[in-house]
């Protein structure tokens, strides 16, 4: 059977059919995309409620890295390497550090972010 047009009903029926899923399928996306962004913006919110802003630190100043590899005897080893030197201040809180004693052990140079060092207070001015 045709239409006015020379076009089948099968043809027609079809491409109905296509529609109706495609506009099914773009609601489902919808509502997915939604669904995402609401638990996007609750997980942002419960995170920003206890995050503290990161200290400022200038150029120059003296830090204390922690140290980060872990292994037997850690209980009686330092905590934090020696001294560094903020070389460089980066975006998004973070840092270029230099060692202060290039003897003393840890890396040499490296980046790290604002929230995971500390100010450098000599052991003896406690």
């Amino acid at each position: 059977m045709k239409d006015a047009d020379g076009n089948t009903l099968r043809a027609m029926v079809e491409a109905e059919l296509q529609q109706s899923f495609q506009d099914d399928r773009d609601e489902l996306r919808k509502m997915t995309r939604d669904g995402i962004q609401a638990i996007q913006d609750e997980n942002r919110r419960s995170y920003n409620l206890r995050k503290r802003p990161a200290r400022k630190y200038e150029k120059g100043d003296l830090v204390a890295l922690p140290v980060t590899q872990f292994g037997p005897g850690i209980k009686y080893r330092q905590r934090f390497y020696d001294p560094y030197v903020v070389k460089e201040i980066l975006e998004h809180d973070r840092l270029s550090l230099r060692k202060l004693d290039d003897d003393a052990e840890g890396p040499s140079q490296t980046t790290t972010a604002c929230s995971a060092v500390k100010p450098w207070v000599h052991p003896g001015r406690m």
